[in-house]
C-alpha cells in the first residue's frame, strides 16, 4: 500500500500517481464508482476499487482487451479509515471483485470480452468470506 497526501483529493492523487502523473494536483475531485468507468476507458486499464462497502473491478467500456494478458495494466485503490484513498499493490493473479451491472449495461460488445478474460479471478473472489473481517486490514495472500 502506498499512501498519498490526505487533503480531500486523495482519490485523484492515488489514481494519478498509479498512472504515472505523480500525486500532484489541487482541487481535483472524483467519485467512485462513476469516474472509475471514465478512467478505465480513457487509459485502457483495469481499475480495482477496494473498501468495506464497495469492491468492484472497472474495465474499459468500449475497447477489447489485447490477447496477451501481460499487456493489461491493472491498478488498484483502497478506501481506508472511512475517509482516505490509497494505492494498493495487488499480487499477481489475485482474486478480483466483480464488475457492476452498470458496466454490463453500457459496455460495447467487444468490451464484454474483458469480463470473460478475468472470469476465473472474479469467480475466485466469490469464495472469499468477507464477513469474518473484524479489522481494517485484509490479506488476500491466502486466496
Amino acid at each position: 500500500m502506498i499512501d498519498v497526501v490526505l487533503d480531500g483529493n486523495c482519490e485523484f492523487r492515488a489514481i494519478a500517481a498509479l498512472l504515472g502523473f505523480g500525486a500532484q494536483g489541487k482541487d481535483k475531485w472524483m467519485y467512485i464508482p462513476d469516474l472509475s468507468y471514465v478512467i478505465a476507458t480513457l487509459y485502457n486499464i483495469i481499475l480495482v476499487s477496494l473498501s468495506h462497502n464497495l469492491n468492484m473491478t472497472f474495465f474499459p467500456l468500449n475497447k477489447a482487451p489485447s490477447k496477451e494478458s501481460s499487456h493489461h495494466s491493472l491498478l488498484a485503490i483502497g478506501f481506508v479509515n472511512e475517509n482516505h484513498w490509497v494505492q494498493i499493490k495487488l499480487k499477481f493473479n489475485c482474486p478480483l471483485p466483480p464488475t457492476s451491472q452498470k458496466w454490463k449495461d453500457f459496455c460495447s460488445e467487444c468490451a464484454k470480452t474483458w469480463e470473460i478474460a478475468y472470469a476465473a479471478r472474479m469467480k475466485h473472489w466469490e469464495h472469499i468470506d468477507l464477513t469474518f473481517i473484524k479489522s481494517s486490514c485484509i490479506s488476500l495472500n491466502e486466496y
